[in-house]
């Protein structure tokens, strides 16, 4: 099939290694009912051009700077560490946890709101991200 007439849920920077992850940044939400997600990021969601413009299986090294724990949420910041643009949100991040009942689409708006009130918590040093290109078919995530 081609990209455009595949069903395409997302495209995104899917995380590597969760274990090692979750083992330099344990989740901050646990408890009866969270959820543990610490998969990728979102590069775009529902993309109109289907595939086109990802390049399934590629590596990259993604940074992450900070971290947003609040609302049923924490999510962790990260930047490109080659300065590229990773995602189409304004500010790219994994949801690392939720708590029960808490979507994880609800990062975006708590990620933005911390952007904007200045409550990010940095993490310093950044912490090394390996990931791979690929998408979301709404079955299973395809990386090659």
């Amino acid at each position: 099939m081609s990209g455009k007439n595949e069903k395409i849920v997302y495209t995104g920077h899917f995380v590597t290694n969760q274990d090692e992850l979750l083992w330099q940044l344990p989740p901050a939400i646990t408890g009866e009912g969270s959820t543990v997600h610490a998969h990728h990021v979102t590069k775009e969601f529902m993309p109109a051009d289907g595939k086109e413009g990802i390049e399934p299986g590629r590596g990259r090294v993604l940074r992450i700077t900070g971290q947003v724990i609040g609302e049923g949420v924490h999510a962790a910041v990260v930047e490109s560490a080659d300065g590229s643009p990773l995602s189409r949100n304004e500010y790219p991040h994994i949801t690392i946890a939720t708590a029960e009942g808490v979507s994880p689409v609800k990062s975006n708006e708590v990620v933005a709101k911390a952007h904007r009130e200045g409550t990010v918590k940095p993490v310093e040093p950044p912490i090394a991200l390996r990931t791979v290109e690929g998408y979301f078919d709404g079955e299973q995530v395809h990386t090659q």
